[in-house]
Formats: C-alpha cells, structure tokens, sequence
C-alpha cells in the first residue's frame, strides 16, 4: 500500500512524465532511506553536490524482475557531483537488465570542459576535446576470433561531422557522426572484422 501511494505521489509531481528534478528529489527521499543529503539545489535553483537521478517504468511486469527497487518499477539511472548546475568528476550510469543491475559506464567531466567516456559494456573509451571538435574513440575487440586477445580499433571524429576509423593507422570505415553510437556497437561487435583483418 505504501509502495502505491509513493508511485501515486511521485506520478502526480511528474504530471506528464517529464519528471525532472521534482521527481529525482522525492524518488531519493523515499528510497534513500530517508535522505536530505543528496538532490540539493541553491537559493538560484541550480544543483549542487551529490545528485542521483531515477528511471521508472510504467510496465506492470517490471514488479517481477528482480532489481533495485523492483517493487516500485523505480530504478537508479545516473549518480554524480553537481556544481552550480554543471556536472563535475566522475558520474555513474546504470544499466537495468532484468535480472541484474550494473554500472553501464563512466564518464569524467574535466575542468577544462572535456570528457572521458568509459563504456563497460562494449570496452570503448571514447574522450571529447574541450569544444567537442575532436571526438577519439578507443575499442578493444577481438579481430582475429581466437583467444582472449584484443586489438584496438581507434575511431577519430571532427567537428562531429565526419569520422574514420583505423586499424594500426589504416582506415576502413567513413561515417558521419550521426551515427557515431551505431558504428561504436557494430565494430566492437565484429562487424567489420574480415574487412580489418585484410589489413594486417
């Protein structure tokens, strides 16, 4: 009972599914164990300090799955710093399988404005220069399919427009930016692994 009106509470403060900080502040308060600590903003309004932000499905069969929070269909999506509204140092993001729940990846917000990536689930690691002119992608994958060892496929971006990806300095693949994301997942998965293994 007490599960539903929180769900009905925090649907109310949603209204129309666009949640924001409203919604990050009361799932925190009743599934942080009672927290003031976390999900602060100034006298301006701005985030500070510690912030998690919450998913939450509305899909009756999530009450099944054996996850955080499961019994409420509410589930942590991203955990880091805030300071004056900027996301600083490291961040968490979570992935919610089902039956499982991990952290999907990391990504590091440096002072100088640029960005680390850290993609545990496909082994990429992708930095983003201050001004994102530049984007360098790092995948280690398995090109050869025998063993356990990993070659590095480097993919270079500029002005988020146009990209190439390398092996060993020799290029094998042009794509926009557009679909960065696709590219990513379709080389670390093997994709293009007969036509990157013609070039050693």
């Amino acid at each position: 009972m007490k599960t539903h009106l929180v769900i009905s509470l925090i649907s109310i403060i949603c209204g129309s599914l666009v949640c924001g900080q409203d919604f990050d502040k009361v799932a925190t308060y009743h599934f942080g164990n009672g927290s003031h600590e976390l999900n602060k903003t100034d006298e301006l309004g701005r985030k500070q300090g510690l912030w998690v932000h919450y998913k939450m499905y509305l899909n009756a069969l999530c009450s099944g799955l054996a996850t955080q929070k499961a019994d409420t269909c509410l589930f942590e999506l991203s955990k880091g710093n805030y300071i004056n509204d900027k996301k600083v140092g490291t961040w968490e993001f979570y992935d919610d399988g089902g039956c499982y729940f991990l952290t999907e990846k990391t990504v590091t917000y440096n002072d100088d404005g640029s960005v680390v990536e850290n993609n545990l689930m496909n082994s990429t690691k992708t930095e983003y220069s201050p001004d994102s002119s530049l984007v360098v992608s790092t995948i280690e994958t398995e090109i050869s399919g025998i063993g356990e060892n990993k070659d590095t496929i480097i993919i270079k971006c500029f002005d988020k427009a146009n990209c190439v990806a390398q092996y060993h300095g020799k290029e094998f693949r042009e794509f926009n930016y557009e679909i960065f994301d696709v590219e990513q997942y379709l080389i670390s998965g093997g994709e293009y692994n007969r036509t990157i293994r013609s070039l050693k």
